[in-house]
């Protein structure tokens, strides 16, 4: 038997549909949730950041891309493929504004 997230069920297209997904009843906080985010992690070959990973990051992009792009939303794509090819899990969303916009103010105050 093979992980519970690899297969879906061949029915699952007329079983289910996007108003019928039991997500909104879903707990987003909680050892249960918490515990799910593992198994996903796990199952794709993830790991949770380390503390110096986002000071890593940062100092990527400025040496890497804001050199170059200066447009937030581009440089966040940047860093979320930085994060995957490192399977590092991404930060929140609030948290990868942040490391972003360090990258973005730190050649800045260079000059």
């Amino acid at each position: 038997m093979g992980h519970p997230y690899a297969e879906r069920p061949s029915t699952a297209p007329s079983r289910y549909s996007w108003s019928a997904w039991p997500l909104p009843s879903y707990s987003w906080t909680g050892r249960t949730h918490d515990r799910h985010r593992a198994e996903i992690r796990e199952f794709f070959g993830f790991t949770e950041s380390s503390v110096a990973d986002p000071a890593d990051a940062t100092d990527w992009l400025v040496a890497e891309v804001t050199e170059v792009e200066r447009r937030a939303e581009q440089v966040g794509a940047e860093l979320l493929g930085w994060l995957s090819g490192r399977r590092l899990e991404p930060p929140t969303a609030g948290r990868i504004e942040r490391i972003v916009r360090s990258a973005l103010d730190r050649p800045a105050r260079r000059g």
